[in-house]
């Protein structure tokens, strides 16, 4: 196979995708939290009070952490920085060190044998390759 995507299954590609967006959805809070400002507290407050289940519960918290921003700005901009670069390094290390790991059990190589006709290189027998 000459792309590396076709050999995962279906089921594979999606828990990846979603992961992705998993990471994106959780490193885009301390992002928006700098972004956004203050003043949108009290409106998201309510809209957090209006909603209800996990939706709402994400509307209240970040309400909440605006108007920590309102009261202490420097502080949490600094804390959203910080946590921003820690998600990002924690991420990047933690697939380092997998993939490392992975790397030291060795990897395989499986060479396919499929022949289109032609031959691309001809081998002399008992020749060394050495």
């Amino acid at each position: 196979m000459g792309n590396p995507q076709q050999r995962l299954t279906f089921g594979t590609s999606m828990i990846l995708l979603l992961l992705a967006y998993v990471y994106l959805a959780i490193l885009s809070i301390p992002y928006a939290l700098m972004l956004i400002p203050d003043e949108a507290a009290p409106l998201v407050v309510e809209m957090g009070n209006n909603s209800s289940g996990f939706f709402g519960f994400v509307l209240s918290l970040f309400g909440v952490l605006l108007t920590w921003k309102a009261s202490y700005p420097v502080i949490v901009t600094g804390l959203g920085l910080l946590l921003m670069f820690l998600l990002s390094i924690g991420v990047a290390w933690l697939f380092l060190y997998v993939s490392a790991k992975r790397i030291n059990r060795g990897v395989t190589i499986d060479i396919v044998s499929g022949t289109s006709g032609k031959t691309k290189f001809k081998w002399k027998s008992g020749g060394s390759l050495y």
